[in-house]
Order: structure tokens, then C-alpha cells, then sequence
């Protein structure tokens, strides 16, 4: 299915149980590009059937990242939580494992340079 269809066939479904359901706005969206900002989505639930039907081996290995990426972005820090469900995970995890990665790294620069102002300041205070 195309993202209009199911979009379509969403739309479709919530018409033939709203009285069963709370009010509830389906969207559309670029999951490479999220229009959120930053740390303030407290759950990502997904069903991925990407690799089936959607895309070939070779563009999913270049939309995973992305997608990862996007949602460690949005996802509030500490308390945030994603379900993914998926045929296939490697590609999820190896996505994970190199933002886990990169995640570290940037922590550990960020230490650095405060210990670097930190000693820069107790040098200007000594002399």
C-alpha cells in the first residue's frame, strides 16, 4: 500500500468507529524528517513493514538510520519509549548500536570541554 491508501483506509476505519473511539487526527509524515521538536514525544509505536513491500534491502539500509535517528531526536530524554515492530530487526539494531555509539562519543566531548572551562577558569583565578 502507498501511504495515501493507507492513509485512506485509516480515515476509512476511524469514520466506522468513531463512536467507539475518542477523537484522534491521523498525519502523514516524512519519518526522516519529523516537524517536532527536539525531546518532546513521550512514546513512538510502529509497525514497520518496510523491506516487504515498500522499499528494496538498499534503500531501507539508508532510510533506517535516518528514521532512528529522528525518532532518538524527538523521543524526551531519559523518560522517552519506542516499540517497534518489525519482520526483520538487524538493520534496527546495528541503527541503534551506531547512534548509542555516536551518543557516547558526543558525551564524553561535552565532558571534556567542561573540564577544559573548568581549568581555564581556575588557571585565570590562579595567576
Amino acid at each position: 500500500r502507498t501511504a495515501i491508501n493507507y492513509l485512506s483506509s485509516c480515515q476509512q476505519y476511524k469514520q466506522r468507529q468513531q463512536c467507539y473511539y475518542a477523537p484522534t487526527e491521523l498525519l502523514g509524515w516524512d519519518a526522516s524528517m519529523l516537524p517536532l521538536r527536539d525531546s518532546s514525544v513521550d512514546v513512538i509505536v510502529s509497525d514497520l513493514p518496510f523491506g516487504q513491500r515498500c522499499l528494496s534491502t538498499h534503500r531501507l539500509s539508508l532510510l533506517v538510520p535516518l528514521m532512528m535517528y529522528e525518532c532518538a531526536r524527538v523521543l524526551r530524554e531519559g523518560s522517552g519509549r519506542m516499540v517497534l515492530l518489525c519482520g526483520v530487526y538487524s538493520g534496527i539494531v546495528d541503527s541503534l548500536m551506531e547512534l548509542n555509539k555516536a551518543s557516547k562519543e558526543q558525551q564524553e566531548q561535552h565532558q571534556d570541554e567542561e573540564e577544559r572551562k573548568k581549568e581555564d577558569h581556575h588557571d585565570v583565578f590562579q595567576t
